[in-house]
């Protein structure tokens, strides 16, 4: 099916790197996006395997929206040299932030795409017409995003009716379209996933580290044919997903987990969640002639989000250890919930004022943003023991802003006008973008310009563009008052890009295409971003606290800042093979080669400068900071100053991976079968790598791991029996990020048979993904300290399944996903 709204509807699915007026980058037609191999039988899964595109395997801790229990643990491990400089999401484009892209269904805000376990996406195939991705420069329509968009059409209207039953080992989903008049149709959609109930049937067969997933969504559209001139549409969609531990370790298998006593214990194994969303729209299109649209659109988007997050602390006391056995020990845990309640109005005009060749759009969005986070602890060791760490943690400011939680309102405001116009085989694409943020009262201007050039006679096209680009701070912990920085502005991009794009024949096309991104004002962990004021204080909640400072004039520390910056550059190419009739061979490559590199702008300080630093300024009044883009100058009420230079270098993306390559290859057996291989390639992340180790006592350990606590002197026994232990510390190499995680490969079969039928068709498939049962290496970093560093085993990689789950052991249970499944449609 084609991406134009005025072409005629064919059977496809057109996956659009270009705004729609141009001819698309990359198309997949829908029965290749539906049988890709390894997708699931999900469209929405092929833009993973396009160039630019690259996945993040889910972790659901990845996969959170928000970082407000994060916040007061930056420093978690003060030791470890690779500070973040990225934010866990879904995808990455083109070197942005993974949270720097927006998704829209149906023009509609959309939370996410992808199901927390990263193997299936949030809407139905059927309920899919085309699927535009922009990755590059794209129309100014497009804003409050510095990397890419995804845009996921759906049907206005069908010719016929059509119903369509799915059922697969994981899940199923449901299709169906009624035209209930001429002018009046409705469209219902959904999935459900069941693994979770088929396991809790026959829980003995089931690994002893299982998280379950369960998940469903949903999607409806009522549309209606006023008259010629205008027509009208309600949409509702969402999506729900719960991960929660299938069994306790203990209960069933507590062999399998003495083997492991000494592992400390992984994100993955410690997190739960419970997320929800849900998009509800009203769109009223005008076209009092021909040659103008308008198009209005309001809507509300609401997000929920609950993570539970532990902590595990290494037990020295040997009498404490319980059964089975563990040398970590769970002392508390933090629940935190998070909401994002989106409302927007958006409206677009297009007007042709010379057909074929010039045409105007314009327009706007107003969007309005309550959200906000509360935490709550859930369970907590009340063992005397661990007081010192309950203090530490519970009674910090820092610790009592998220517990006691916020809630903030946003406004943005995006204005555009876009000239289009062709003439022969030359496109140009003129266009502005006004965009104003609220918080730091900013009004940014963001040009866009597109340039195309077809060329007949060899089938060719060269194209070039360029564009500026705005979002404001996305994280509420950022941004919020309690816990991070008011003042954060908008962050920017800029992104150029060139290709050549060349047609061969009837059945080949080659596209290749080199970018340039580049970064400003990204928001990231500032420890000595300060405000000597404390202008954004809760006054009222101060003066029921008896343990607060009162002072009218005192610093706190804003812990965000708009420092970072970075680019993304890189070279992409897709070869695509269209079938040379009914039968024959088809497939595609796609190829990125690209770096990525952040720099934080921040002070380098070792961890003794950095805490002799922080001693002798909390002892000072702060009057005034200056912040600028070389150093922090800090002046105290006693006539000293300090001067902190932003010596940091550039370093590899958090989420940098060199080579991507997707490879997919099949034979149509006409319209009776099909089979298909696809192969992946990718780079995986850099890290810094543990050299050596050096052994410290217990109480080193503890001061370490709690710089600012007091530990309680220990017990005799406690003593005794904790010096049968020796704890060491990694030490790490003097070369950041100089290593990489173990490369990821992946390869995927699938086969499908075609039944005409007398009422309709089915389809029934077999798939094989992960062949050889690769795990996707996530760190190799987690040391246990009750061992000395050897090469290889201590720190040991950790490696996570496809849907996120940890992989106790690699070199065991090497098998693929095993997918099949019939479809239905009538």
């Amino acid at each position: 099916m084609s991406s134009y709204k005025n072409k005629k509807v064919t059977n496809g699915i057109n996956v659009v790197g270009k705004r729609p007026e141009a001819p698309p980058n990359y198309v997949l037609s829908q029965e290749d996006a539906i049988r890709m191999p390894g997708g699931f039988g999900d469209a929405l899964k092929a833009v993973q395997s396009m160039p630019g595109i690259s996945p993040m395997y889910q972790m659901y801790t990845g996969a959170s929206f928000q970082s407000a229990i994060q916040t007061f643990a930056q420093a978690t491990n003060p030791d470890k040299p690779d500070k973040p400089n990225g934010e866990k999401g879904f995808l990455v484009m083109r070197g942005a932030g993974a949270r720097a892209n927006q998704f829209y269904f149906n023009g509609l805000p959309m939370s996410y795409p992808f199901h927390a376990d990263g193997l299936t996406s949030v809407i139905n195939n059927n309920a899919i017409r085309s699927l535009e991705l922009y990755s590059g420069s794209y129309s100014a329509r497009y804003g409050f995003a510095t990397g890419g968009i995804i845009n996921i059409e759906g049907f206005q209207k069908r010719d016929s009716n059509l119903s369509v039953a799915h059922l697969n080992a994981f899940l199923t989903d449901v299709y169906t379209y009624r035209n209930i008049t001429k002018n009046f149709n409705v469209s219902v959609s959904g999935k459900k996933y069941y693994p979770n109930i088929v396991f809790g049937r026959v829980p003995n067969l089931i690994p002893a580290e299982t998280f379950l997933a369960d998940y469903n969504d949903y999607q409806a559209r009522i549309g209606w044919d006023i008259s010629e001139n205008h027509s009208l549409s309600f949409q509702t969609f969402g999506a729900k997903d719960k991960r929660y531990p299938f069994k306790e370790l203990s209960q069933y298998n507590p062999k399998e987990t003495a083997q492991s006593f000494a592992n400390p214990p992984s994100d993955a194994d410690a997190a739960r969640l419970d997320r929800i969303f849900r998009t509800d729209g009203i769109q009223h299109i005008w076209k009092p002639k021909s040659s103008i649209t308008n198009t209005f659109n309001v809507s509300r988007n609401y997000f929920n989000e609950v993570t539970e997050n532990g902590l595990d602390v290494l037990v020295l006391d040997i009498t404490k250890i319980g059964y089975p056995p563990s040398l970590y020990k769970r002392v508390q845990t933090i629940q935190n919930e998070y909401f994002n309640d989106l409302r927007q109005i958006e409206n677009v005009s297009e007007v042709e004022l010379l057909k074929r060749n010039w045409k105007i759009v314009f327009g706007g969005q107003y969007r309005e943003v309550d959200t906000g986070y509360k935490g709550k602890v859930s369970q907590i060791d009340l063992d005397p023991t661990y007081n010192f760490i309950h203090q530490q943690l519970l009674n910090s400011s820092d610790v009592k802003s998220v517990l006691e939680g916020d809630s903030v309102r946003t406004r943005q405001i995006g204005t555009f006008f876009e000239n289009r116009f062709k003439f022969y085989d030359f496109n140009l694409n003129l266009g502005v973008r006004r965009e104003y943020y609220d918080k730091s009262r900013e009004w940014k201007t963001a040009p866009r310009v597109a340039i195309s050039k077809e060329i007949a006679y060899t089938q060719s096209r060269i194209f070039a563009g360029y564009g500026k680009h705005f979002q404001a701070p996305s994280d509420v912990s950022r941004y919020s008052a309690r816990t991070g920085n008011p003042n954060l502005k908008m962050e920017e991009s800029e992104h150029a890009e060139i290709g050549w794009d060349q047609k061969i024949g009837n059945f080949w096309n080659i596209k290749i295409e080199g970018y340039q991104n580049t970064f400003s004002n990204l928001s990231i962990a500032d420890p000595y971003a300060m405000d000597p004021f404390s202008r954004n204080r809760d006054l009222m909640r101060e003066s029921l606290d008896p343990n607060a400072d009162l002072s009218l004039v005192r610093r706190s520390n804003l812990n965000y800042s708009n420092s970072m910056t970075g680019y993304s550059r890189g070279v992409e190419v897709f070869i695509k093979k269209e079938a040379s009739a009914e039968s024959g061979l088809y497939g595609w490559i796609s190829y990125t080669k690209s770096i990525t590199k952040r720099n934080r702008n921040l002070p380098e300080l070792t961890k003794q400068e950095y805490s002799s630093w922080l001693a002798e300024s909390s002892a000072k009044d702060l009057i005034h900071q200056e912040n600028t883009d070389y150093y922090y100058a800090n002046f105290y009420r006693d006539g000293s100053y300090d001067v902190l230079f932003k010596n940091s270098k550039e370093e590899l993306y958090d989420f940098d991976r060199t080579h991507m390559f997707n490879m997919v290859i099949g034979w149509k057996f006409g319209e009776k079968a099909q089979i298909g291989l696809r192969g992946t390639y990718l780079t995986n992340y850099a890290y810094t790598p543990v050299v050596g180790s050096k052994s410290i006592t217990s109480e080193q350990f503890n001061s370490q791991l709690l710089p600012s606590a007091a530990p309680p002197p220990p017990s005799s026994s406690s003593s005794s029996s904790s010096s049968l232990f020796s704890i060491y510390q990694p030490v790490y190499s003097d070369m950041l990020r100089s290593a990489r995680l173990p490369h990821y490969h992946q390869f995927d079969l699938r086969f499908d048979r075609f039944i005409p039928t007398s009422w309709g068709r089915m389809t029934a498939y077999l798939e094989l993904v992960n062949i050889t049962g690769s795990r996707i290496a996530v760190s190799a970093d987690t040391f246990v300290p009750i061992f000395p560093f050897v090469p290889g085993a201590n720190p040991e990689t950790q490696y996570i399944y496809l849907n996120g789950l940890q992989s106790l052991r690699t070199e065991k249970n090497k098998i693929p996903y095993l997918n099949f499944g019939i479809e239905f449609r009538f």
